[in-house]
């Protein structure tokens, strides 16, 4: 995965999990190289790709089809 100069994909996993540490309910990891979506959404955890849909919780009844990202 490609990240911002510096940037590891290690250092945005930490940084998505400070995040909820501090009360985010949901985060996403978006990896365009790949077309993956990494879901953290309450106590789920999920991974999805080609033409899987993601759900969350929070905000509720959100949704969205992982190629959508890449049309």
């Amino acid at each position: 995965m490609q990240c911002s100069k510096g940037q590891s994909i290690a250092s945005q996993r930490e940084r998505l999990t400070f995040l909820r540490a501090q009360g985010t309910r949901c985060t996403l990891l978006i990896d365009p190289e790949a077309q993956t979506v990494e879901v953290h959404d309450g106590e789920r955890t999920a991974r999805a790709s080609g033409d899987n849909e993601v759900r969350l919780e929070a905000p509720a009844g959100f949704s969205f089809g992982v190629p959508e990202l890449w049309a």
